[in-house]
């Protein structure tokens, strides 16, 4: 958990945001596509 919010700050981004839509996505995303949650990849959704 510190890990991702130490990433998301790095990469200025708010990690409650982050957080938020991770768990919100996570359960219906494919492990090939979990690479697109990370810090460094994600994006807010549209």
């Amino acid at each position: 958990m510190f890990s991702l919010i130490s990433s998301a700050k790095r990469n200025r981004i708010e990690p409650t945001a982050c957080l938020n839509d991770l768990f919100t996505r996570l359960p219906e995303t494919s492990t090939q596509n979990l690479a697109q949650l990370l810090p460094d990849h994600w994006q807010p959704p549209a």
